[in-house]
């Protein structure tokens, strides 16, 4: 089966190939005359041709809910995304769903940080803070606090990257995301606030621990890294 959303890609390129943006006027006409043909061989109209296109991405979450749960919504947000949840246990997937390629570029961002939250984590449990605590839930709370304020801080520093792209733009562009999924879904499952660790101060250390490990993960170099991530689809870059 034809690939119709790669068709009708082409077809918008061709179709700006015009006098207007720099092609001779026999270039004009034979880009105008294959998108044409293009259009009638797999009957598609020009309507169909400007309708924006919408895609998801899934990436799979752990089978517990945890504070690292609270980073994705973050990452939809900076990604001109709206998210939901799909399957249960070790099925568990976050689902994020927009204008295309942007739910794409969210299922690398949301790698990107999973990765330097994954490391964050495990060089947390090998600090004298955490190896000192004998209790089992001790040191889940540990890690808790330390999570919570790790997501917090890697959250933020997302929101003031945003890509270059003002918020009036990423706003309209989660906003028609969430419209077309009302659109086609009505029963979807969000992802609910994760219950946060004790606020006494005896965490403290584990939450700067975590704020500082936040401030120092790359995820501007592998953000950077990935090309895609400059051109979100459908916003207006300064």
């Amino acid at each position: 089966m034809a690939d119709l959303r790669a068709i009708r890609d082409k077809i918008r390129a061709l179709r700006a190939k015009t006098v207007k943006n720099g092609c001779t006027e026999a270039e004009a006409a034979a880009a105008a005359e294959l998108a044409m043909r293009l259009m009638s061989t797999h009957g598609i109209d020009a309507e169909e041709v400007e309708q924006p296109e919408f895609e998801e991405a899934e990436e799979a979450l752990a089978a517990r809910r945890s504070a690292v749960d609270n980073l994705w919504p973050y990452v939809a947000m900076v990604c001109g995304c709206t998210l939901y949840l799909t399957g249960t246990g070790d099925r568990r997937r976050v689902v994020y769903f927009g204008l295309a390629p942007n739910p794409e570029i969210a299922a690398y961002v949301h790698d990107v940080c999973h990765g330097a939250v994954r490391r964050a984590v495990a060089d947390f449990r090998q600090t004298p803070e955490y190896k000192r605590k004998r209790l089992a839930r001790t040191r889940n709370e540990l890690v808790r606090a330390f999570t919570e304020a790790l997501v917090q801080r890697v959250g933020s520093r997302l929101v003031d990257m945003r890509f270059g792209i003002g918020w009036g733009d990423l706003k309209k562009l989660s906003r028609q995301a969430k419209q077309e999924l009302d659109l086609r879904h009505t029963d979807l499952r969000t992802l609910p606030p994760i219950k946060t660790a004790s606020q006494g101060a005896r965490l403290g250390n584990a939450r700067l621990a975590g704020a500082m490990a936040g401030n120092a993960v790359d995820i501007n170099m592998g953000v950077a890294g990935q090309k895609d991530v400059k051109r979100l689809g459908g916003a207006n870059h300064g």
